[in-house]
């Protein structure tokens, strides 16, 4: 910074000030970031008043008054660089800023407006391409608890088929997280909830004669290492060993990429009043909360080398140090790891320590992805259909649906299989509530959904139509009766509609 300042380049500084700012809120230094991202604005109003340049720091400090919930400031910022951009025709930047006045619209409950500013920020986005900046914005509205719990679900799977077709663990993550947190406050039926944290469905020999060996291994104090691909129940397995190994004692899980690499020591080990500014009291970390149950670490593969040698050394010691402390503090914790990466190949590359390999190896089990233990899909499916209300219980799942779900490969696993019920439990919803264009987004919101550009509009609507029908009978059970009622119209309409369509079996279409 100091060589862009001697050079006397101020367009330079303010595009250094501005990329510094995004980092530090993207990493939690908002206080920081306010410094910065108000000298990148004032500097770029001096030399370049109509600019670009100032339109994009307007646009983070606009980011930036939303995260600190300074809704008013975050409007008028976020309208300032929109002039700006919009006269340069940066669709880009006028997405994302859009974007911004869909929150704070919505956080102002000016619901109808904020629906508008969301809807005009995704067109723009995809217009220009942009996938993964439209994803974001998904995201980011799903989150948003002003929008009605229908409403985030539709942005939410549609961010999630983003995050899931380009392997995006961590976003996945956060996407599923939320997704949980929805179903959980939903109206949606749960037999048995308390079980859903407990048990580990499955229909394969090979994970269940290693679920029979979990009592055994609970007496042990080795780490265990699961490993497999993203979605296939890593974290569900680990809470399974805590129900059978410490029912009672606390179950405590962070996931290693999710977690800024800056923060993740801190979160992990505490630390005391003053160990480095911003340290205003001490904080319990992760693992003492963990202390007398289970600490669940997932994508270890993610932890920075530094962080892998002081992990090393409390599994050995069994004690740790908080940050700022000179003192031990004893542990007693039931490790599990989890990663979708080649542990050892990274050992080999020297990307991860050989030595906490070896220490995490002792008790390693691999769980294969769903394409591989076909036999759990009916199981898992007919189980989610249970608990969103598509499958009354005890009913099986119709035979034809079960041929669908099993030609199928399921690429995000466990994972995606549910996240597909889910959504179809929302369109079910949907056209019940008569939610027609929320449904037209649901359905057409992805990529592999948006019509051909040169098909006319009688094309568009009969592809709606067909895929509407197809959904509407997995949502009914393959029921034409019950599918009839859930789109409002009659029983003859839509057996008229499958017959001129060619779909002579109720398939439902979940891709």
């Amino acid at each position: 910074y100091q060589d862009i300042v001697t050079a006397g380049n101020p367009r330079d500084e303010v595009i250094y000030l501005t990329y510094l700012g995004e980092l530090q809120y993207r990493r939690g230094a908002l206080d920081d970031a306010a410094e910065t991202l108000n000298r990148a604005v004032a500097t770029a109003g001096r030399i370049a008043p109509d600019s670009t340049l100032l339109g994009r720091a307007l646009r983070h400090l606009a980011e930036l008054h939303l995260r600190q919930r300074n809704f008013r400031q975050a409007g008028r910022v976020a309208a300032q660089a929109l002039v700006i951009m919009t006269r340069h025709n940066d669709e880009v930047e006028t997405g994302a800023l859009n974007k911004i006045r869909a929150l704070v619209a919505a956080e102002t409950g000016k619901l109808e407006q904020a629906r508008s500013h969301l809807q005009s920020a995704l067109s723009t986005l995809d217009k220009v391409g942009v996938r993964w900046e439209k994803a974001a914005a998904l995201l980011e509205a799903g989150a948003c608890e002003r929008f009605s719990r229908n409403q985030r679900l539709a942005y939410l799977f549609r961010a999630e088929e983003f995050y899931a077709s380009t392997r995006t663990t961590a976003r996945l993550n956060e996407v599923t997280r939320l997704l949980h947190g929805l179903n959980q406050s939903g109206t949606a039926t749960q037999s048995e909830p308390a079980a859903d944290e407990t048990d580990f469905l499955t229909a394969n020999t090979d994970i269940k004669r290693f679920l029979s060996q979990l009592p055994m291994l609970a007496s042990s104090d080795l780490p265990i290492l699961l490993t497999g691909e993203t979605g296939v129940g890593k974290d569900q397995l680990a809470r399974y060993f805590h129900a059978t190994a410490c029912p009672g004692k606390p179950f405590v899980a962070i996931n290693c990429a999710s977690v800024p690499e800056t923060l993740l020591e801190s979160e992990l080990f505490g630390y005391r009043k003053g160990a480095f500014t911003g340290a205003d009291g001490n904080k319990l970390g992760l693992m003492m909360a963990a202390h007398g149950g289970v600490l669940f670490l997932d994508e270890i593969g993610e932890m920075p080398l530094a962080l892998q040698a002081k992990l090393l050394g409390v599994l050995e010691r069994r004690r740790l140090t908080p940050l700022g402390s000179t003192e031990e503090v004893a542990l007693d914790i039931r490790l599990i790891a989890a990663t979708n990466c080649d542990l050892e190949q990274m050992v080999a590359e020297g990307r991860f320590r050989r030595d906490l390999y070896y220490r995490l190896c002792g008790i390693t089990f691999h769980i294969p992805p769903l394409r591989e233990r076909k036999e759990d899909i009916v199981l898992l499916a007919q189980h989610f259909m249970t608990q969103s209300g598509l499958l009354a219980p005890g009913t099986a799942l119709p035979s034809e649906v079960a041929q669908h779900l099993l030609a199928y490969d399921w690429p995000g696993n466990v994972r995606e299989l549910q996240n597909r019920i889910k959504r179809l439990e929302l369109m079910r919803r949907m056209v019940a509530d008569g939610d027609l264009s929320e449904l037209v987004r649901s359905v057409f919101g992805g990529e592999e959904h948006t019509p051909a550009e040169n098909s006319d509009l009688f094309s568009r609507v009969e592809a709606f139509e067909c895929r509407l029908l197809t959904e509407a009978l997995l949502a009914a059970g393959g029921n034409k009766s019950q599918a009839a009622r859930l789109l409002g119209i009659h029983e003859a309409t839509v057996r008229t509609k499958l017959k001129r369509y060619g779909i002579e079996i109720p398939l439902g279409q979940a891709n």
